[in-house]
């Protein structure tokens, strides 16, 4: 989409998500994200979003009241005279003419009566039962509505009136668009009316009133174009709540990026029911775990410039990080490189259009004794540092104890293996208080 917004010379490959284009995908080191909520799907260090916002769409509304005694009394004894007068209904409901007729030409708007050709008689329609049934009278009003539309996951969010925030700067000054993205040609005869009543027709419009019915089709109204808008965002973060995904993030305005010395424009939103858009994120980060970016993968997680073993296995979690489960080759690479194995390491996956960020931890395979050895050496190393008083030892039998490493395995660690790895790690404290007792003992 935008080839500079990619992060510079990092290493990418490129690679085909589903049927849709060959993406160029980078995975690089970054930071560790912050916070550990488990309720996270994803983050984002920034993302491009083509999105149009229609505001003060002509609509046709749907209200629903419940209909009165003197309403149920002359539908019903439209049904038992078939056909009704005016005048019949005055006499039976004593009320003067004048007062009749404002209700009967609501119960003929709302096609619950139907009048004969001289306007004097009413008869029931195919509707007056379920009126009568549901008590219920709907009536047809035209208004106005706003909309987010976001052409290239074709998603339709009905906007609450008066717009909240972000939807009434995007576009202007405060925000403003950092290039526009040319439209497929056969859209150019698209009006908004086509768009928006496609999909309430399809029952897809995302935050749709019960009242919303249609957009009114009108020749003056705005084709849809033959370009897009969009806008970039910062600060992208997807959480479940309650079994919906939604987007929290800060649009900004796209000249800052060329104008530094201008001030940076953000404003915060919040998109609920997006879905098809978080699962154009998400793709990227399950195309992680194919076997064309495992080695850049493994080179961002690990500072290796090797590429890494044929049986290591990477899992995708929940959180949007990711678990390698290394067996005792990459466990030893990763000991001689200095490279801590506890702790979460943090990557960058990206293209020209979204830049994720997401953790990797590493775990030792659980069926090699070798590859637990080595978690259990840095496991002990940080036990030692928490509690030294206890000594080396006990440190490493309750590292041992944690990765269910038995003490009768050949690959128990000693002492001194730890030692040499602590100052492989440069944890020289940690080596002085190990070795304190020995070297500066002059009793």
């Amino acid at each position: 989409m935008n080839p500079a917004a990619r992060s510079r010379g990092a290493p990418s490959a490129r690679i085909r998500i589903g049927d849709g284009p060959v993406r160029r995908i980078s995975v690089a080191p970054g930071p560790v994200p912050a916070g550990d909520r488990t309720d996270t799907v994803v983050r984002l260090s920034r993302a491009l979003i083509p999105l149009m916002v229609w505001r003060g769409v002509p609509v046709v509304n749907t209200v629903r009241d419940k209909i009165t005694v003197v309403e149920r009394f002359a539908l019903e004894a439209a049904l038992a005279l078939d056909p009704v007068s005016a005048v019949e209904l005055s006499e039976l409901t004593g009320l003067p003419p004048q007062a009749v007729m404002p209700l009967l030409e609501r119960l003929l708007s709302t096609g619950s009566l139907d009048a004969d050709e001289s306007g004097t008689a009413y008869t029931p329609t195919a509707a007056t039962p379920e009126v009568l049934a549901g008590n219920t009278l709907t009536t047809i009003e035209t208004a106005t509505a706003n909309f987010a539309f976001l052409p290239f996951t074709d998603e339709l969010i009905v906007l609450p009136s008066p717009l909240e925030q972000w939807a009434a700067r995007l576009g202007t000054r405060t925000v403003q668009q950092a290039f526009r993205l040319p439209l497929p040609d056969s859209w150019a005869q698209w009006r908004r009316y086509d768009v928006i009543n496609r999909h309430l027709a399809d029952d897809t419009a995302i935050q749709r009133p019960d009242t919303l019915y249609r957009a009114i089709e009108a020749e003056d109204d705005d084709p849809v174009g033959s370009t897009c808008p969009v806008f970039a965002a910062e600060r992208v973060t997807v959480t479940d709540v309650e079994g919906d995904r939604v987007v929290s993030l800060r649009f900004r305005s796209g000249v800052d990026a060329e104008r530094k010395s201008s001030p940076k424009r953000t404003v915060g939103a919040s998109l609920a029911g997006v879905d098809l858009l978080v699962d154009s994120w998400l793709d990227m980060v399950d195309a992680v775990c194919r076997d064309e970016l495992m080695p850049l993968l493994w080179r961002a997680a690990s500072g290796d410039s090797d590429d890494p073993p044929e049986d290591l296995d990477v899992v995708r979690e929940t959180s949007g990080g990711f678990t390698l489960w290394l067996p005792e080759k990459s466990v030893n690479r990763l000991l001689e490189l200095g490279t801590p194995l506890l702790g979460p390491r943090g990557i960058k996956v990206g293209d020209e259009e979204a830049e994720i960020e997401a953790t990797v931890r590493f775990r030792p395979q659980p069926d090699d004794e070798a590859a637990v050895a080595g978690f259990t050496i840095d496991r002990a190393t940080a036990l030692f540092e928490t509690d030294p008083d206890a000594g080396m030892a006990d440190a490493i039998d309750r590292a041992a104890a944690e990765y269910s490493l038995s003490r009768y395995s050949a690959h128990y660690p000693e002492t001194e293996t730890v030692r040499e790895r602590m100052w492989r790690m440069r944890r020289y404290e940690a080596v002085y208080l190990m070795r304190a007792g020995d070297d500066f003992d002059y009793s």
